[in-house]
């Protein structure tokens, strides 16, 4: 077997802390916000085509003696939320969206350790732990999983030393979603409820259209770091950039796709 490497030698006390860390952080994740105001539906975008997008991330300036995390995740906007998480941690990055990826990553970097989904494409999360412990360069790297939906008896059974669920649902997480018709009524729930944790304005509005109610809730200093999603009924050219300068965080084009949906609530909810 290769000599290990003395950095990942330092490390191997604090490996199980690390994902410890990132457990306990992404627990707040899990919809513990209680209130959801859409000014008229939900949905989710960004412009992201989640199977072309390839993720930068740091292999190609990982040094001996930085820290590592690898991210096996193939949802690109829940990868987004654990790379921050590995930067404010000062962490290095991989990214596989799949498991044969993570799998190649794990064997050449030797990261300090993994964050797994199960319910990845082709080659599931169970399989590549199943690999990744059968391997002795790997076996020993700390695997904390994450999956929407509760299998962590199984995964801890396997050697996991944390499991996250993702949030898959407003009732299940007890979001309360308040309605309004239009712009107007949107200002208004908003001064009777200063609490809400994000907006998903439609433009499209009779009274006060959503660019208007947007421009309104950013003229007021406790609503200028609330997460506004716009939404519109087509998707044209440009769109994005006139919400996004109304005072929107983000832009979606119905129709609505939920899992999208979902992916993008954890990122602006979340940060």
């Amino acid at each position: 077997m290769d000599e290990q490497n003395p950095a990942v030698s330092n490390n191997i006390v604090s490996q199980s802390q690390i994902v410890s860390q990132f457990q306990d952080e992404a627990t707040s994740f899990q919809m513990s916000k209680k209130s959801l105001a859409p000014a008229a539906l939900l949905e989710t975008s960004q412009k992201i085509d989640e199977k072309s997008e390839v993720i930068e991330d740091d292999r190609s300036n990982i040094k001996p003696s930085d820290k590592s995390i690898l991210i096996i995740e193939d949802d690109h906007n829940f990868s987004n939320i654990l790379i921050e998480l590995a930067q404010e941690k000062g962490f290095k990055y991989l990214i596989a969206k799949d498991g044969e990826t993570g799998l190649q990553l794990a064997q050449e970097y030797h990261p300090q350790a993994v964050i797994l989904d199960v319910g990845l494409p082709q080659l599931d999360g169970i399989s590549v732990m199943e690999r990744l412990k059968d391997n002795p360069n790997t076996r020993a790297i700390p695997v904390h999983f994450i999956s929407a939906s509760d299998q962590s008896s199984e995964a801890k059974k396997m050697g996991a030393i944390g499991y996250l669920i993702k949030p898959v649902s407003v009732d299940e997480k007890e979001m309360e979603v308040l309605v309004a018709d239009n712009g107007k009524e949107a200002l208004k729930k908003l001064e009777k409820e200063p609490n809400i944790d994000i907006v998903l304005m439609d433009i499209m509005m009779p009274e006060m259209d959503g660019y208007k109610a947007i421009q309104e809730i950013r003229t007021q200093p406790r609503f200028r770091q609330l997460p506004i999603i716009a939404l519109t009924a087509k998707a044209m050219k440009g769109d994005k950039a006139k919400c996004i300068e109304a005072g929107a965080n983000d832009y979606l084009a119905k129709p609505m796709d939920t899992d999208k949906l979902f992916s993008l609530m954890r990122v602006w909810l979340y940060r």
